[in-house]
């Protein structure tokens, strides 16, 4: 049987080598505590939430020309049999 070597023990106790520790130490920048936005975005979020409309009333134009088809689908599947409206209400 094949002995195993002191690789796998590292690996299984989180040790990693020095040189491979100071590599990625110095390939990844510091972050300073101070990092953050510029400057404040809630006030900007702010007047873009203002400025859209607060509701538009609903109209036929912006109901899609497929939705509209599946819902007449439907309708027609239910006037046609209607012992497949349980089955459709128990998928939705």
């Amino acid at each position: 049987m094949k002995n195993q070597g002191t690789g796998n023990r590292q690996q299984a106790t989180g040790t990693r080598p020095a040189p491979v520790e100071e590599l990625l130490r110095a390939s990844i920048a510091r972050v300073d505590e101070s990092a953050g936005p510029e400057r404040d975005l809630w006030p900007a979020m702010l007047l873009r939430i203002e400025e859209q409309p607060a509701h538009t009333p609903m109209t036929v134009r912006a109901i899609p020309v497929f939705d509209l088809a599946l819902a007449g689908a439907l309708v027609l599947l239910a006037a046609v049999s209607p012992g497949l409206v349980p089955v459709l209400l128990y998928y939705l």
